[in-house]
């Protein structure tokens, strides 16, 4: 017998490198099921054509597809299954009958856990809307039933509804978390962010005193990931912003961060030690003084020019 083995192919079809890393394992049905539509990735099969074409009863394809959506190859929406997960809504999400709910249950220890877990973080019995809904994070998004356990009580830890926790499953699944320790690290840096934005809100005074504007919070991040500015820093260009126009302007703020960075300013001193932009200054009055006035000018436009120019002067 000659010892070595030789493929050979002219037409391939992709697999997904998890499905041969993780389910070579995988009961034969499973695989043959996934096979044939992986190999028909385009096509329609109703289900009595991969019944007779697999050998199987209805209860054991519906336990077929079930292996892969648990695994995340597979995604079911609107009753049809798919390669690839749809983009959704909450408000999309199916509604399933509470016996297809107590069938789910039945034997699955992971949904029982997780059901579980959600009635503790709600502090409330589950409705069937609710149950419908958490079903779907798992079939839909398709998130494993301990990362929906986390996601949930992470949701009713920062006060979310469990539409709002449904909302943010779908992110979680559109970035790619499928595990429970990405899901852990995603909160991590969350929580992170948060602190941040806290402590920078502290610093100037509006903590607590209205909502933080997701801008602001974009650039309150950007200011400590970004740039690798502290506090220290951050508070130097506050006192610079309020000396300069008199009030807080988080856009002037980012500037002169952003300008100090440019310079490779890192610390308060290297900042402060900055040579000023007094002749550029001069300059710049003198000019001003012989421009013939323009009554169409506003207040506002000088105030912005002013700003720009306040910014440009450390070249």
């Amino acid at each position: 017998m000659e010892p070595t083995i030789l493929f050979e192919s002219s037409q391939n079809f992709s697999v997904p490198c998890d499905v041969v890393d993780k389910h070579l394992s995988a009961p034969d049905v499973e695989l043959r099921l996934l096979l044939l539509l992986l190999r028909n990735a385009n096509a329609a099969f109703l289900k009595d054509d991969l019944m007779r074409t697999l050998s199987v009863d209805e209860p054991r394809l519906n336990d077929a597809f079930h292996y892969w959506i648990k695994a995340g190859v597979l995604y079911k929406a609107a009753g049809k299954y798919t390669l690839q997960r749809p983009q959704l809504k909450a408000s999309d999400f199916m509604t399933y009958h509470p016996e297809t709910v107590a069938q789910r249950l039945e034997g699955d220890v992971a949904l029982q856990f997780l059901y579980k877990e959600a009635e503790t973080a709600l502090k409330k019995p589950l409705t069937s809307a609710d149950a419908s809904l958490i079903l779907s994070l798992v079939d839909w998004c398709g998130l494993p039933a301990n990362v929906v356990a986390l996601l949930i009580r992470y949701g009713c830890d920062n006060g979310k509804s469990l539409r709002q926790i449904a909302q943010t499953g779908i992110k979680w699944a559109d970035d790619g978390v499928q595990t429970f320790e990405q899901a852990e690290e995603l909160i991590r840096k969350e929580s992170e962010k948060k602190n941040t934005v806290n402590r920078i809100a502290s610093r100037f005074g509006i903590l607590g005193t209205r909502a933080i504007s997701e801008a602001e919070r974009n650039t309150f991040v950007k200011w400590h990931e970004e740039l690798g500015y502290e506090l220290d820093m951050i508070g130097l260009a506050y006192e610079e912003t309020i000396k300069n126009t008199g009030k807080y302007t988080y856009t002037y703020i980012d500037k002169i961060l952003v300008k100090w960075h440019e310079a490779g300013y890192k610390t308060p001193e290297q900042a402060q030690a900055a040579p000023k932009p007094e002749q550029k200054t001069q300059k710049r009055t003198q000019t001003r003084r012989t421009t013939p006035n323009n009554p169409k000018k506003s207040t506002a436009a000088n105030d912005a020019l002013d700003l720009a120019w306040e910014i440009a002067g450390g070249d």
